[in-house]
């Protein structure tokens, strides 16, 4: 096949039942238009494996099945490095993608070789479709490292939402210390944008949307929750380098965007020595208002303190 501009990377583990929709969906858009299509698969289960050879008649398509589990960010980095196109999108297995808007994607890419990151607005699934803006061309902004770092990387911690230069990609360095924490892309995008600053080179945030996104809630249970976009988080940001990011404000704009809304049932789930120490890593780092802090403690501590000191009060008195 003819070297691709594009290629869409979609990691998947275990989840055929998104992903046999997901490539139907997409697949006979993306060779028409010689966009490549990468799923590299975590599992060897033999309903993905059935999926992927379903597909295995298209050029453009690549289906990888991993020997063994990766996880969430090996995945991530098997796919940027076995993608041949010049570009790639990250693409999760169970969101949607405006097939309408690829001409003008390409277009757009085309147009603009030399950008670093592209940022693609979204919408979560709401059933509603996209708006019948078809075959028009991309509305976006070219901006700055800096504004980007200010504004659009928090928003970018979403996979489906971005498209990387892969000859920058190239130029930078992983730590591994950030591998197995679930946030590898962050790391990159962190690393990249410093990079690419120091070469002025510049991104784009396309401000129609072309992803819908399944929300953020639908694959986690609290403790997952908690480990992942609260500790694991914080711990990806600790060894990644951000040298131009405002660390305040990012954190804000990522607790507004991914945490507050469950911050209130923070204790679902936990144990009261868990559910403390995640506790004070959420004051400690991120910005909670008098009033959030007051509904907080009554929403998760309150009550659960007060179990905790009755269970404390019955089992000295069994001891006594």
């Amino acid at each position: 096949m003819t070297k691709p501009l594009l290629t869409i990377g979609i990691p998947t583990y275990k989840r055929p039942e998104c992903l046999g929709p997901l490539l139907a969906e997409i697949m006979p858009a993306c060779e028409a238009r010689g966009i490549e299509v990468l799923v590299s698969s975590n599992s060897q289960d033999a309903a993905t494996k059935q999926i992927l050879a379903k597909f295995a008649e298209y050029r453009y398509f690549q289906g990888v099945i991993n020997q063994e589990n990766l996880g969430f960010d090996g995945n991530i980095l098997a796919l940027l490095k076995k993608a041949q196109g010049s570009f790639l999108w990250l693409l999760s297995d169970d969101d949607v993608l405006d097939i309408s808007r690829l001409d003008a994607l390409l277009n757009l890419i085309t147009a603009q070789p030399e950008v670093g990151l592209f940022y693609l607005n979204y919408k979560y699934l709401d059933g509603q479709g996209y708006p019948a803006i078809r075959g028009q061309e991309l509305k976006y902004s070219l901006n700055s490292q800096q504004k980007y770092l200010d504004t659009i990387l928090h928003k970018g911690t979403l996979i489906s939402t971005n498209i990387v230069n892969l000859n920058y990609y190239r130029a930078i360095t992983i730590n591994p210390d950030c591998l197995g924490e679930g946030w590898i892309h962050l790391h990159i995008f962190l690393n990249l944008a410093n990079y690419l600053a120091s070469q002025g080179v510049k991104n784009i945030t396309v401000t129609d949307i072309l992803v819908q996104q399944q929300t953020g809630k639908a694959h986690h249970t609290m403790p997952e929750f908690a480990d992942l976009f609260i500790t694991k988080f914080l711990l990806t940001l600790e060894r990644s380098t951000h040298d131009n990011l405002d660390l305040e404000k990012f954190k804000e704009n990522f607790f507004k965007l991914n945490i507050k809304a469950r911050l209130f049932c923070l204790g679902e789930g936990l144990d009261y020595a868990s559910f403390c120490r995640v506790f004070r890593l959420v004051l400690r780092h991120f910005p909670l208002s008098p009033l959030d802090k007051v509904h907080f403690f009554l929403a998760n501590i309150g009550l659960r303190g007060l179990v905790h000191l009755m269970s404390l009060f019955g089992r000295r008195q069994q001891a006594g």
